[in-house]
């Protein structure tokens, strides 16, 4: 049976400021999240294949930001970014967001 992260320990990883977090700005709201760059295929919706380009992710707690939805601006470590994927991992204490510049 897979073990999750509880919103606690979610709270508590991004507040740890030596560690991997760094800033994320949405709206009026400030917290922290932990960023990767990943390969992503970027046209599966049309059936090509062999077309990937790096693309950022997001890993916040989901209740320190409520709101976000597919099209959202985010800042993420001083950079703007649009949310272009959402989806909540595990038990839903934390959020994956798929990131695309503007």
């Amino acid at each position: 049976m897979p073990t999750y992260f509880g919103d606690d320990d979610i709270a508590a990883i991004m507040a740890d400021a030596g560690g991997p977090s760094v800033p994320v700005v949405f709206g009026a709201i400030a917290g922290r999240g932990i960023v990767d760059y990943v390969d992503k295929n970027i046209l599966p919706s049309l059936g090509i294949s062999g077309v990937s380009a790096k693309v950022i992710t997001v890993d916040v707690q989901t209740t320190a930001f409520p709101g976000i939805t597919v099209g959202s601006s985010i800042t993420v470590d001083g950079v703007n970014y649009k949310v272009r994927d959402k989806s909540q991992v595990g038990d839903g204490a934390e959020t994956h967001l798929l990131c695309v510049g503007v």
